[in-house]
């Protein structure tokens, strides 16, 4: 329904302008990566499921909470992404954003670097937004 493709446009928005999103050439930038391939590094890490992307308007982004401040992917994002495997890329996205019960309200992208272990158990107990 209309309401329904608002909230989720809503919430694509957010995820790109409120927490950041990177192209492959910034994450190789940001990573220190030489490569002249500035897509390698992170091409790799979307293969190794280490971190997610989204497509936007054509455009390859990766939501930038997933790396810590050396441009490296937090170790965090593998281990929930792989209880995430079945939803999408913006599912993946949406739910990283969106406050869950299990969590105590919080969403579980403000808990990554500070209860990581809560996150992977709340992606564990298959808890989608809201839960």
């Amino acid at each position: 329904d209309v309401l329904h493709a608002r909230r989720n446009a809503e919430a694509r928005w957010e995820l790109l302008s409120r927490f950041g999103a990177l192209t492959a050439a910034q994450v190789a930038e940001a990573a220190g990566s030489r490569s002249k391939n500035t897509s390698a590094l992170a091409g790799r890490w979307l293969r190794d499921c280490d971190v997610f992307a989204v497509t936007y308007h054509g455009s390859r982004y990766f939501p930038a909470f997933q790396f810590d401040e050396m441009g490296r992917p937090l170790a965090v994002i593998a281990n929930v992404l792989t209880h995430l495997a079945d939803l999408g890329p913006w599912q993946q996205g949406i739910w990283f954003i969106t406050r869950s019960r299990l969590l105590d309200d919080a969403r579980p992208v403000d808990l990554l670097r500070v209860e990581p272990e809560r996150v992977v158990a709340t992606a564990k107990a298959g808890a989608t937004p809201l839960d």
